[in-house]
């Protein structure tokens, strides 16, 4: 009897033993699986954080080591000037197609080199870059003009705003042109937003469209590569999305030349062209722009942004006679119909 009690009371001190044992074995596996999901969500919101940081991504675009371009120097109406064309190898002919279907290493590598041609090798930290779909008059070609003269500049810099037009979506409007007082922002002119940029109406009411990088930065160069190959993409994108089927000229200002002390590259769009744009946007967005061109109207004309005021001439706008002209109402030139019989041969008006 002894030995059977001895039995039994050794099943139960092995039976509790067991189940504490198998307790701490669950106990274990919980915790570990709590650690798990733990570190696991630690991991996706530090690389969640990591991809919405500019400051904070990886570049994923690779630099192409040597790229070619062809420079020349002149001076073009007293300013010095500096023209960066396409290597005689580029398959594309208009800077759209360049932007919009070449590679991101080619579209990179060729800004780091016009970077590396202008800032390192001449040491040029103020210039006015602008970009050219047609040069010389040109059915096709198109390449870079930068002039570092002062017959270019319009000011003397940016002037001191108390912040930020491109970077605060609630900044008035009065604060970034400097004069007059409105109360619309920045958020009224915004037409679109990208990973990296934002894309606006001019807030001067002139016939553009402006990209900024969400960043704050003043110079091409700092943009990482991924962020430099989708600012020109997203320009091409604008112009697509808009309709609009070429550009005048693209433009970015560097050092004293801006007046807005945020990187900004402004599209230029033929007069014409943009009027047609404008009657596509819905109702409530031509009333917004039909406002702030009023409102714009009402400015000092040196705040307008419209540079020296051209005279308007009497004599007949030479495209409009071939059904060219692409600045409409705007042009300076007269626009009368003429005479269909009469011809123009140098100087001389001769009739049939």
């Amino acid at each position: 009897s002894s030995r059977y009690c001895d039995s039994v009371s050794m099943k139960k001190v092995s039976s509790i033993w067991l189940n504490n044992i198998k307790f701490f074995i669950a106990w274990f596996q919980t915790v570990f699986d709590h650690l798990i999901r733990l570190l696991s969500l630690t991991i996706g919101f530090h690389c969640m954080e990591q991809s919405q940081s500019p400051n904070k991504m990886e570049p994923k675009v690779q630099p192409i080591s040597k790229i070619d371009l062809r420079v020349s120097e002149y001076t073009e109406h007293g300013n010095a000037t500096i023209e960066i064309l396409p290597s005689d190898s580029s398959n594309f002919t208009h800077f759209e197609e360049f932007i919009t279907k070449s590679p991101a290493n080619e579209i990179c590598s060729y800004f780091r080199a016009v970077l590396y041609e202008l800032e390192e090798r001449r040491g040029l930290s103020e210039y006015h870059l602008k970009v050219l779909s047609r040069l010389d008059r040109r059915e096709s070609g198109w390449g870079l003009k930068v002039f570092t003269g002062n017959e270019t500049k319009t000011n003397d810099g940016p002037f001191d705003a108390e912040i930020c037009m491109s970077c605060e979506m609630d900044c008035p409007l009065h604060t970034g042109v400097g004069a007059g007082e409105s109360s619309l922002t920045s958020k009224d002119t915004e037409i679109a937003e990208f990973i990296y940029h934002r894309a606006w109406v001019d807030a001067k009411a002139r016939p553009m469209f402006v990209l900024t990088p969400k960043r704050h930065v003043r110079r091409l160069a700092e943009l990482s590569d991924e962020e430099l190959v989708c600012f020109w993409r997203n320009a091409g994108e604008i112009l697509r999305d808009e309709q609009v089927p070429q550009f005048t000229s693209m433009i970015l200002n560097h050092g004293n030349f801006q007046n807005h002390a945020h990187l900004h590259l402004k599209i230029r769009i033929p007069p014409r062209l943009f009027d047609e744009c404008i009657k596509r946007w819905p109702v409530e967005k031509q009333d917004f722009f039909a406002r702030l061109t009023r409102w714009v109207a009402t400015l000092p004309y040196e705040n307008q942004g419209k540079g020296p005021i051209r005279k308007q001439v009497s004599a007949p706008c030479r495209q409009y006679l071939n059904g060219r002209c692409l600045y409409g109402e705007r042009c300076r030139f007269s626009h009368e119909q003429r005479n269909p019989k009469q011809q123009r041969f140098g100087n001389l008006n001769i009739l049939n």
